[in-house]
């Protein structure tokens, strides 16, 4: 059974964002392929593909070395956040990675749905010995990025990106060309991808629905198949928040103010 889960994230005007004019397409290849090794999760029948991405991501900072919980990263948003049912924004894991991080599989197992897996990453965060496993896997910071030449150059300099694209009722997997067909007839949800390279034709992508769908868990996506939210993982001791490649919008109180003030009346607006 292939699940979704993906959340739109809430719109917050003070992420961080990649410097204006810090992308030179020139400098951009025709196509670009990172080795993720490509550790291919299976989420079955959890909607927790948010999670399933996110540590895919992480466990490719990690030079896939360790293998990382999806339980923790999907259940304990209640704990931090107050958030319940089933699903998760993307911006809310990144936020649990980047103050938090996400302990080894091991020390807080399985592959659970709500509300079970609530209580298994609780338990899991009351035990010190996992909160400090899971700070050494937390990432530095998290970049929106807002068109495909930001994606491309964030692909190539801090790795893998994090999406959530639209999943319709009539998309078909065609293993002839690995792309996914579509004529994007009525909308089915939302779903978390990972994108890991590109093409002259479109996305390299990752899925977390098992080595049995897809090129053994990949696919292709068209650069007009559109993606709904796009955030690169930074997690390079060189590369954090603080550098000139990264912005913060809130800069001063004052805008910090403005900016939560603005949000509000946007996410009321769009009901998020």
């Amino acid at each position: 059974m292939n699940t979704f889960g993906c959340i739109l994230s809430s719109v917050d005007l003070r992420d961080y964002r990649l410097k204006r004019g810090l992308v030179d397409k020139k400098d951009i290849p025709d196509s670009y392929n990172i080795n993720m090794l490509h550790r291919i999760k299976n989420q079955e029948d959890v909607s927790s593909c948010t999670a399933h991405a996110l540590s895919s991501i992480l466990e490719y900072h990690d030079n896939n070395v360790v293998t990382l919980s999806t339980n923790f990263i999907y259940g304990i948003r209640r704990k931090l956040y107050g958030m319940t049912g089933k699903g998760e924004q993307l911006r809310v894991a990144l936020n649990i990675s980047k103050d938090y991080g996400d302990p080894r599989k091991n020390l807080c197992n399985g592959n659970t749905e709500v509300d079970a897996v609530f209580d298994i990453a609780e338990r899991a965060y009351e035990d010190q010995a996992v909160v400090d496993d899971a700070y050494k896997h937390r990432i530095k910071s998290y970049v929106k990025l807002s068109n495909d030449d930001e994606v491309k150059y964030a692909i190539m300099n801090y790795g893998p990106v994090l999406a959530s694209i639209e999943w319709y009722l009539d998309n078909n997997y065609n293993p002839e060309t690995h792309f996914i067909d579509t004529e994007k007839v009525s909308s089915k949800s939302y779903h978390a991808i990972v994108i890991y390279g590109w093409d002259e034709d479109g996305w390299l992508c990752q899925n977390s629905w098992g080595i049995s769908w897809g090129n053994n868990g990949l696919f292709r996506i068209k650069y007009d198949y559109g993606l709904k939210e796009i955030y690169s993982v930074i997690d390079d001791e060189n590369l954090s928040s603080d550098t000139d490649e990264v912005i913060k919008p809130a800069n001063n109180k004052i805008i910090e103010f403005i900016l939560k003030l603005i949000n509000k009346i946007i996410n009321w607006v769009l009901g998020r």
